[in-house]
This record gives C-alpha cells, sequence and structure tokens, in this order.
C-alpha cells in the first residue's frame, strides 16, 4: 500500500453513529481538494487521518468507505498495522476547530483533547 494514491483494495465498513446519516459519495477531485476526512484511531491512540471518495449503505445500515488516500496530514506512519473494531472519527468541516498555534510551539510536544459534542472534558480521550 502507498500513501501517496488511492487505495483501491482497503474499505472500512462502519456503523455510523446519531448525525452522521447524511456521509455522502464526492467525486475525486473533492477528495483531492480535503473532503471527507477521517481520523481512524488504533488501541494505543496513534492516529491515522483518511480521506474517503466513495460511501456504500450496506442492508445492515453500516455504510463502506471505499478509495482511499491514507496517511494524510502527516499520519503516513500511522497507515499500516491496523485491526478490526478501531475507533473512527469523522471530521466534518463546521465541526473542526481550527487551533493556531505561534512558530515557537513548532516541535514542542502538546497534548489535546478531543471532545464530542455533549461530552464532558473529563470524558475526552487524550491525543499529542
Amino acid at each position: 500500500m502507498l500513501v501517496d494514491q488511492i487505495d483501491e483494495e482497503t474499505t472500512i465498513t462502519v456503523f455510523p453513529g446519531v448525525g452522521l446519516d447524511e456521509l455522502d459519495s464526492v467525486s475525486e477531485l473533492e477528495m483531492l481538494n480535503g473532503a471527507n476526512a477521517a481520523a481512524v484511531v488504533k488501541p494505543n491512540g496513534e492516529v491515522e487521518v483518511i480521506q474517503y471518495q466513495t460511501v456504500d449503505v450496506n442492508m445492515d445500515g453500516s455504510v463502506t468507505l471505499s478509495r482511499l488516500l491514507r496517511g494524510r496530514r502527516g499520519t503516513e506512519l500511522m497507515a499500516f498495522d491496523h485491526a478490526s473494531h478501531e475507533m473512527i472519527v469523522f471530521l466534518i468541516p463546521v465541526d473542526v476547530e481550527l487551533i493556531v498555534r505561534p512558530l515557537s510551539d513548532f516541535n514542542v510536544p502538546t497534548l489535546y483533547r478531543a471532545v464530542g459534542d455533549g461530552q464532558l472534558l473529563e470524558d475526552g480521550i487524550n491525543y499529542m
């Protein structure tokens, strides 16, 4: 698997949570321009950012994501050794907050906490 081209073999099947019933396929150009991003979180906390072009709805209510761009936004090293039952977080642009940091913070380890809508800060998951 190469991370600099579309992965035609790997698929991800998920049961979308509340509010995610509107996952849509996009054109290849839309995907290449940043649409349909998600973070796949491994049990050890490593995160791979992916993008997906195609969304297929399955008979059991799950959706299958395919035509993936892997290792996006500097997560190339996390694109390997995935297992089933990992967590996926859909990065919906209107719900993602941009954090602007000064250049002096570059290469300084920082702890972030991901919190979903309606969650308390202490219920979130820590990320480096």
